[in-house]
C-alpha cells in the first residue's frame, strides 16, 4: 500500500511539474487526487481518444497519468501494453510540444534536455518489462487506438486454434508478418467471445456447424466530449473460413455512452441472437429501436490459398 501511494504521489508531481499552470485546475487531476479513480479515468479517456489532439502533441500530463493508472490497474483494468502505448505517446508529446522558453544559456539547454530525458525515462519505465512482440504491438496501438482491455489468448474453436490479441484475431497458424492488427481503431474492448452455431435437426448431412468470434468494442464518436454519445459500442463478427479468420459484417453500433464501461452494458448481450436455417445460412438479429437483422451466407468451403 505504501509503494502504491508513493507511486501515485510521484506521478502527480511529475504531471504537475510538466504542466504547472494547467494541470492543477483540471477536473481529471482533481478527481485523481480525491481518490475518485474511475471518474478520473473517464475524463482522461475523453482526451486521449481524440486522435487529432494526440497527433498534435497531446497533453503530456493526461497521457502520463492514464498510462500509470493502466500500469497499476488504478480505476481501470491493469493493461501493461496499453500503459506502454500511452507512455510512448507521452514521449512523442514531449518531443512535439513547443518549447517556449528562450535557449540563451547552457542552463536553458540543459533544462530542455532534462525535460526530454524525463519523458524518455518514463516511457522506458513503463515499456521496459514488455516482451519484443508486446512492445511492437504497443508501438502500433497508439494515437487513440489503444484497445484497452484486449485479451491476449489462444482458444480452440471448431477444429482450429484462434489467436486473439491487439495484433489481430487470426488463426494461430497465421504468420505474424501477415497479421494486420484489429479491424478498426478501438479505444477499449468490452468483450471478445467465441460462438459456435449448431446445425438444425432438419439440415442436410453436408451442413456443418459454423464458428465465430464476436468483438464488442468502444470507440470515440464525433460528438462533443461529455455528451451521451461521446463513445459508441460497436459489434463485429469474424468467422473461420478455410485457412483464415475473416470479418463478416461491418461494425454495427449497439449503444452510445458518455463513458466507456468495463464489460457489456446491461441488456446488450440479450439483444444479439443467431439462428441457422437448414440451408446452413445464419440469420443474425439485433433487437432495439430500430431492430436490425441480416444473413451470414454460407461461405465458400474451399481452402484459402
Amino acid at each position: 500500500m505504501t509503494s502504491l501511494c508513493l507511486t501515485i504521489r510521484l506521478v502527480t508531481v511529475l504531471i504537475t511539474c510538466a504542466l504547472p499552470a494547467v494541470a492543477s485546475a483540471q477536473p481529471w487531476l482533481e478527481a485523481h487526487k480525491a481518490g475518485e479513480y474511475a471518474k478520473a479515468a473517464n475524463l482522461l479517456h475523453e482526451i486521449v481518444s481524440d486522435e487529432a489532439t494526440v497527433l498534435r502533441g497531446g497533453d503530456l500530463g493526461v497521457l502520463r497519468l492514464l498510462a500509470q493508472m493502466y500500469k497499476d490497474g488504478l480505476g481501470v483494468p491493469r493493461d501493461p501494453v496499453g500503459a506502454c502505448s500511452l507512455a510512448q505517446d507521452a514521449q512523442m508529446a514531449a518531443q512535439m510540444n513547443p518549447w517556449t522558453r528562450p535557449m540563451v544559456t547552457m542552463d536553458d539547454v540543459r533544462t530542455y534536455q532534462a525535460f526530454q530525458k524525463e519523458a524518455e525515462d518514463f516511457s522506458a519505465a513503463l515499456c521496459g518489462a514488455l516482451s519484443g512482440s508486446d512492445l511492437l504491438t504497443a508501438s502500433k496501438s497508439r494515437g487513440g487506438c489503444y484497445s484497452f482491455g484486449m485479451p491476449e489468448e489462444t482458444i480452440f474453436l471448431g477444429t482450429h486454434f484462434v489467436r486473439i490479441s491487439r495484433a489481430g484475431i487470426v488463426l494461430a497458424s497465421t504468420p505474424e508478418r501477415d497479421m494486420g492488427g484489429l479491424f478498426g481503431c478501438y479505444l477499449a474492448i468490452a468483450l471478445v467471445r467465441a460462438r459456435t452455431i449448431d446445425v438444425p435437426e432438419n439440415a442436410p448431412a453436408s451442413i456443418a456447424p459454423r464458428h465465430f468470434i464476436e468483438l464488442f468494442a468502444w470507440r470515440r464518436n464525433n460528438v462533443p466530449a461529455g455528451t451521451d454519445g461521446t463513445f459508441t459500442l460497436g459489434w463485429q463478427i469474424f468467422e473461420i473460413q478455410g485457412k483464415e479468420m475473416l470479418p463478416r459484417l461491418p461494425e454495427i453500433i449497439l449503444a452510445a455512452s458518455s463513458s466507456i464501461q468495463e464489460g457489456l452494458p446491461a441488456g446488450i448481450e440479450a439483444r444479439v441472437t443467431f439462428q441457422m436455417v437448414r440451408s446452413g445460412h445464419v440469420l443474425w438479429r439485433v433487437e432495439g429501436a430500430p431492430p436490425r437483422r441480416g444473413w451470414l451466407m454460407l461461405p465458400d468451403t474451399k481452402e484459402s490459398r
